[in-house]
């Protein structure tokens, strides 16, 4: 895997969602903040052409083969989620049962 030398990364988590069991959540953190903390032991790093993804191992059955899409529509712009393991997902876009 190549070094991203951007930086900042994209973080992917997963948090106990209020309309599904889950809801996907998408930060921007410093990369230098997770090799200081010594916290890359438990993120799986992704490398997406210039953009590095990281996602805490736990969620990795959960996300496993998991697509995201950003789309633009008159509403504004959006992350899509499609995730194969979803067994319901919520008309919010961003949460789903498994």
């Amino acid at each position: 895997m190549t070094r991203n030398h951007s930086s900042r990364c994209v973080q992917l988590n997963l948090a106990i969602g209020e309309c599904a069991e889950f809801v996907y959540q998408l930060q921007a953190v410093p990369i230098q903040s997770l090799e200081q903390n010594n916290s890359t032991v438990n993120w799986s790093r992704i490398q997406v052409e210039k953009l590095l993804i990281v996602i805490e191992r736990s969620y990795a059955d959960q996300l496993d083969g998991l697509t995201i899409d950003y789309s633009e529509d008159l509403m504004g712009g959006s992350f899509r989620f499609d995730n194969p393991h979803a067994t319901r997902t919520c008309s919010c876009g961003s949460a789903f049962d498994t």
